[in-house]
């Protein structure tokens, strides 16, 4: 099966042509929503979330963007290089995205929902699920996120760290709503069409 092999030729292709550009909605709502963590399924609530015309913050607790894609996944099974492409076109979009910002820590959730009128909690699992299998006691047996955040650093190391930058207006609310959506059995899109729709009826 070549069908990985065709998509990547169409998107690389896609790239190199320029037909690959920001797509920034032409009417913004005014409404703000925050979504705490920035793996596939937070980045991919807030583009959706972005071209429906909402203000988007994502908070990234970690020194750089992109969660599991950035710190879960080996250099040779997905090159960084291609998440800041992605990540480029979200700061040209004007959604926020700051890292190393740990909610519950350096922000709270009540600042949190004094400032935006939604929240979509996209926490990435950082503690391994461990097995009852034959063998699991032998020695040097170790879960993948032992080391792999620590190989993707070394990967990474004295490279500049990606923040993006362009803040949208700050307003105040009081009457916050807050959705709570479990991130890795919910896709990103399905989370953002459903918290669109509740947006656009309780606000």
């Amino acid at each position: 099966m070549t069908i990985k092999s065709i998509e990547v030729s169409i998107i690389e292709r896609a790239f190199d042509e320029g037909w690959v550009t920001p797509q920034a909605p032409e009417v913004r709502t005014g409404k703000r929503v925050a979504v705490v963590g920035s793996g596939p399924a937070g980045l991919a609530a807030a583009d959706q979330l972005n071209r429906a015309g909402h203000w988007v913050t994502v908070f990234e607790r970690a020194d750089r963007i992109g969660g599991l894609l950035r710190y879960g996944i080996p250099e040779f099974k997905m090159e960084k290089r291609f998440l800041d492409r992605r990540l480029d076109i979200m700061r040209d979009e004007e959604r926020h995205v700051p890292d190393d910002c740990h909610i519950g820590v350096d922000v709270s959730v009540d600042d949190l929902r004094r400032e935006f009128q939604a929240l979509v909690l996209a926490g990435g699992a950082t503690a391994a699920r461990d097995l009852k299998v034959p063998g699991r006691e032998l020695k040097g047996i170790h879960f993948a996120m032992e080391y792999l955040p620590l190989q993707n650093q070394a990967e990474q190391k004295g490279t500049e760290s990606l923040t993006l930058n362009s803040s949208p207006p700050r307003t105040s609310t009081s009457s916050s709503s807050v959705v709570v959506t479990p991130a890795p059995t919910v896709s990103g899109p399905l989370i953002a069409r459903a918290l669109d729709r509740f947006i656009n009826s309780n606000c």
